[in-house]
C-alpha cells in the first residue's frame, strides 16, 4: 500500500525527525511504500540556494542560510539517507480524479496544537483531503495541551474532517478526553512512534558511529534557573559532570559556526548514559525506551500534560520533579525496568493491532 505520512516539516529537531523516522521505518517494515507529504513545493529560489550555498561555504561568506547550511549538515544527511520518497499534498489527487496514495497517516508530535501563525493546524487535520475517497487515520497525534484551544467554528470543522477518518489515535491520555468531550469522537491512546522501535532497531543506525558514553546526559530544552539548579544538585549528588546534548546556538562569540551533533551521536549518548536529566517529551521517551535511569524536570511552557501522560502510562509519575529536594530523592530511586518493559511490549502490541485493524 502507498501511504503518506503527514507530519511537521523535517528540520533540525532530534525528537521531530526521529518520530518521523520511526513511523516511516515501522510502516516500511510492514511492507508499505512510504511517502513524506510536503506542504510546500520547493521554489526556484530554494533550488538555487541549494546549488550555490556550498560555494559560499568555501568562501566563508556569513549569510544566514550559509550558517544554517553548515550548522545542520548532519541533520540533512540523516534525512537524505533515511527518507526516500516525498509527495506534494496537492499532487496526491490528480486532475483526472485518481489518487497517488492509498492512505494518509497523520502524526505524531504536536501536529494538532494551535501554534498561531507558525503552523496551519487545519492542514494537519487533512482539510485539503476533505471528501477524498482514500483511507485516513491518525497515529499518536498530539494536541500538546490538556485544554481545548479551538473556537466553535474550528471545532465543527475539525469534527467534520475527523469523522472522515477510519480511526483516530492520540499520544496523550488527556487527548482521549478532549476528543470525546469536544468532538464526540472515540480516540485510542497509543505510544509515540519512537517507542515502536527498540534498541536493536536504533543500533542499526549506529554501525558507523563511535560509541559515546557519559555518566550523566542532560537534554534540557528550556534551561531556566530553577532547572539548572536541579541539574547541578543531582550531578553533585552523583559525583559526576553532565554532558549536554542540546541543539547549539548557530554562531559562537568568535564567529565560528557551530555544527550540530548528528542524530546518531545523540542516540548513542542517550543509549549509553548512566543517567538522564531532561525536560523534553522525547528525552523522556528515549530514556524509557533505552532503560536509562532518569528524572524529568517540570516544563509548563511546552506542555506539562505530555510529560505526565507518558510517565503515567509506565507508572513513573514520580520521576517528574519540581525542586531540588524531589530530584535528589527520586534520582536515588531504582526503576523496575522489567515491569516497564512488560508495559512497553503490551503497548507495542496494541499499536500493531491498531494498524492491523486499519489494514495498514
Amino acid at each position: 500500500m502507498r501511504i503518506g505520512i503527514l507530519t511537521h516539516p523535517l528540520c533540525h529537531n532530534f525528537g521531530g525527525v526521529l518520530q518521523a523516522y520511526a513511523l516511516y521505518t515501522y510502516l516500511s517494515a510492514r511492507g508499505h511504500d512510504l511517502y513524506i507529504i510536503q506542504q510546500f513545493r520547493p521554489s526556484l529560489k530554494d533550488i538555487i540556494k541549494k546549488i550555490i550555498t556550498p560555494f559560499f561555504k568555501i568562501l566563508h561568506i556569513d549569510y544566514a542560510f550559509v550558517v544554517d547550511y553548515v550548522q545542520n549538515e548532519h541533520f540533512r544527511n540523516f534525512i537524505a539517507q533515511n527518507f526516500h520518497q516525498y509527495i506534494y499534498y496537492k499532487d496526491i489527487k490528480t486532475k483526472d480524479g485518481h489518487y497517488q496514495l492509498d492512505a494518509i497517516v497523520v502524526g505524531s508530535d504536536q501536529v494538532w496544537r494551535k501554534w498561531g501563525k507558525l503552523w496551519d493546524v487545519k492542514y494537519y487535520f487533512m482539510n485539503f483531503a476533505d471528501g477524498w475517497e482514500i483511507k485516513k487515520i491518525s497515529y499518536a497525534a498530539s494536541f500538546g495541551l490538556n485544554t481545548w484551544e479551538f473556537n466553535e467554528q474550528d471545532t465543527q470543522n475539525i469534527k467534520h474532517w475527523l469523522n472522515q477518518y477510519s480511526s483516530v489515535s492520540v499520544r496523550e491520555n488527556d487527548a482521549v478526553t478532549l476528543c470525546k468531550e469536544n468532538l464526540r469522537i472515540n480516540a485510542e491512546w497509543n505510544i509515540d512512534p519512537t517507542m515502536l522501535l527498540g534498541v536493536a532497531d536504533y543500533n542499526k543506525l549506529l554501525t558507523n558511529t563511535k560509541t559515546e558514553s557519559y555518566p550523566i546526559i542532560t537534554y534540557i530544552l528550556d534551561p531556566a534557573k530553577d532547572k539548572l539548579e536541579i541539574r547541578d544538585a543531582v550531578c553533585k549528588k552523583r559525583g559526576e559532570n553532565p554532558k549536554s546534548v542540546n541543539i547549539q546556538e548557530g554562531v559562537s562569540s568568535t564567529g565560528v559556526i557551530k555544527v550540530q551533533s548528528s542524530i546518531e551521536s545523540w542516540l548513542s549518548n542517550m543509549m549509553n548514559a548512566d543517567f538522564v536529566i531532561t525536560d523534553s517529551f522525547h528525552g523522556t521517551a528515549f530514556a524509557i525506551n533505552f532503560n536509562r535511569p532518569f528524572v524529568v524536570l517540570s516544563n509548563q511552557l511546552r506542555g506539562q500534560s505530555r510529560l505526565l501522560s507518558i510517565l503515567s502510562m509506565f507508572g513513573l509519575e514520580e520521576r517528574l520533579v519540581n525542586n531540588v529536594e524531589e530530584a535528589e530523592f527520586i534520582a536515588e530511586m531504582p526503576i523496575d525496568w522489567e515491569r516497564v518493559n512488560i508495559i512497553l511490549d503490551a503497548q507495542r502490541n496494541k499499536s500493531k493491532l491498531y494498524f492491523e485493524v486499519n489494514e495498514l
